[in-house]
């Protein structure tokens, strides 16, 4: 008995079908990115994502371009100087690739532990034994080794296509007659994607390259597009169809604008399997593409898992992070984590324990079934270690900095000394910021850099020049009531505590006053300090030639923007 299934497309604003119209209007030398943004079109496929949402860069765009250089494995076009200069140039990182170098010896690389001659050897045998196919079928769109190897962008880069064929995403090279006939032949499906295959012929009547329903290299389509209008779809199906087993943190989506989601699959169309957020792949290396074929899906459904989030711990730089699994290690840096992972926190290098009653040494937090971080014991609280000279560098006050002000678009010339508060802050003296710039208040921290340690020559960011820099986010001068004439630099990312680099200590219990000795101009912006309990106490700042102004009268302010800013670091 014959069905109809009907299929409507959803209409979602802001992009369109490839036989559609754009929704906004994009000037004839422009890229619509998406978002009422556009750039220039001898940007697109350049192997650099100009969009910000890099749809620019993105195989529906690309695939169909015309390269002189080195092409992409996504369609891009770099320069063929670009080919393993071990630089990123291709986004996808296709240009670094040792198989692109022509090398004798590469062919043993592929031949592996294969004999026989022209043969590949798949890289994840089940058992010791080598496992080996023809080479003839590397890069065919179809996988012959279980794992998938021989249809791998690590071995099908190289490839290049003729001039009837069209190659896939991955590199592999099928016929043109296959694009878009509702039949997975690459194996990542890409010759099925909707950015190529919106609008298209049925399977008897399937469009050549030059066809209008494969769109230009210039046309705005991306791969998970679905047309801005609806299109009614009818399915004549007998009883082929294979249901949806899907499960909590599972959902689906197609290459095809005729398939609906939890509605019974047609017979011959391929799905991909997502997971949602918070939920893994039990297997990273599973292909989660499948074929309904008849009544069946062609493979085994992937299982999924709920996985825990990255620990907040992990960004605080006040922090050093453990992560095992199982006894193992593995990088606590990762974005999700299996259930039963531990974590443990300490404190990091240049940081040491606050004493706290029952506070425990070290922070543990273990990865539990629903998603959710458990923690067993609490974090230790963690302060910079301050005022301590490192035994290495004597002659280094590794709480002091020096300030640059940018004279042009790129050079930078010394204006003076600061001091290390805290890992975000520095102090220095008003005199250290140009009058001219306090009426732009909002922009002030754009003419200034921070460098590690005690230097005065002028350098450019375009030039090689040795110096650890570090961009301020904001100029706060102190209130003129505490009349000490300083302000303090925030800055956007913290310095890392080490020997040279370390906060000066802060002591609200040392009296200091006023002095009016006369200074060296290149100490302005500079601490003093004295030593109390073998570390270096901040007394004054030098902010005129002839006048210090102590601390003490800065103290409350200053620990009060330390605290607020530590705060913010650690959400």
């Amino acid at each position: 008995m014959w069905h109809h299934f009907i299929i409507i497309c959803a209409t979602i604003l802001g992009t369109r079908l490839a036989t559609g119209s754009l929704t906004t209007s994009c000037p004839a030398d422009k890229f619509h990115c998406g978002n009422n943004s556009f750039i220039d079109k001898g940007k697109i496929c350049n192997g650099v994502k100009d969009c910000a949402n890099g749809n620019d860069e993105r195989f529906g765009v690309c695939f169909n371009t015309t390269c002189p250089g080195f092409r992409c494995n996504y369609g891009g076009c770099v320069d063929i100087s670009a080919v393993n200069d071990n630089k990123t140039d291709c986004w996808d990182g296709s240009d670094e690739n040792k198989l692109l170098d022509e090398n004798v010896d590469l062919l043993g690389t592929l031949q592996g532990r294969c004999s026989a001659p022209f043969t590949f050897m798949c890289r994840k045998p089940r058992t010791g034994e080598p496992v080996c196919v023809k080479m003839s079928q590397l890069c065919d769109g179809h996988k012959h080794c279980e794992d998938g190897s021989d249809e791998s962008a690590e071995f099908c880069t190289f490839n290049v296509c003729g001039k009837r064929a069209f190659r896939c995403k991955y590199g592999a090279c099928i016929s043109i007659d296959k694009v878009c006939n509702r039949q997975a032949d690459c194996f990542d499906s890409s010759d099925e994607y909707s950015a190529l295959c919106a609008g298209a012929p049925k399977q008897e009547e399937c469009a050549p390259v030059e066809d209008p329903h494969l769109l230009p290299p210039s046309s705005t389509i991306f791969e998970d597009e679905v047309p801005i209008y609806a299109i009614t779809t009818t399915w004549e199906l007998t009883s082929q169809t294979c249901a949806l087993p899907l499960h909590t943190g599972m959902y689906l989506s197609n290459y095809f604008s005729d398939y609906r989601e939890l509605q019974p699959t047609p017979d011959r169309t391929v799905v991909r399997v997502n997971c949602e957020s918070g939920y893994e792949f039990d297997d990273k290396n599973n292909n989660n593409t499948n074929k309904c074929i008849g009544n069946e899906w062609k493979d085994k459904w992937p299982k999924i898992s709920r996985v825990c989030m990255q620990k907040s711990e992990v960004r605080h730089i006040q922090y050093l992070t453990h992560a095992t699994l199982n006894n193992k290690p593995i990088d606590p840096t990762q974005k999700q984590f299996k259930q039963t992972t531990v974590i443990t926190v300490t404190c990091a290098p240049g940081y040491s324990q606050v004493p706290s009653n029952g506070q425990s040494l070290v922070g543990k937090h273990i990865c539990k079934e629903d998603g959710e971080w458990t923690t067993e014991d609490e974090n230790p609280i963690c302060k910079p270690v301050c005022g301590i000279q490192s035994p290495h560098h004597p002659n280094v006050e590794p709480w002091t900095v020096s300030l640059f002000e940018r004279s042009d678009y790129k050079r930078y010339k010394f204006k003076c000394l600061g001091t290390i508060l805290s890992p975000h802050i520095i102090l220095t003296a008003t005199n250290c910021i140009s009058t001219k710039m306090f009426s732009k208040v909002r922009e002030t921290h754009l003419y200034y850099s921070v460098v590690e340690g005690n230097f005065n020559t002028a350098f450019d960011l375009n030039a090689e020049h040795g110096y650890a820099i570090h961009n301020v986010s904001k100029v706060e001068p102190i209130p003129p009531n505490l009349q000490t004439k300083s302000v303090i630099l925030h800055l956007v990312q913290p310095l890392k505590i080490g020997g040279k680099v370390r906060p000066v200590c802060i002591e609200e219990t040392l009296p200091t006053k006023d002095s009016f000795d006369n200074v060296d101009p290149a100490l302005i912006g500079k601490a003093v300090t004295k030593i109390v309990d073998n570390k270096y106490v901040i007394t004054h700042i030098v902010a005129e030639e002839k006048k210090q102004y102590g601390i003490n009268q800065l103290l409350t302010y200053i620990q009060k923007e330390i605290d607020e800013r530590t705060r913010l670091a650690t959400i």
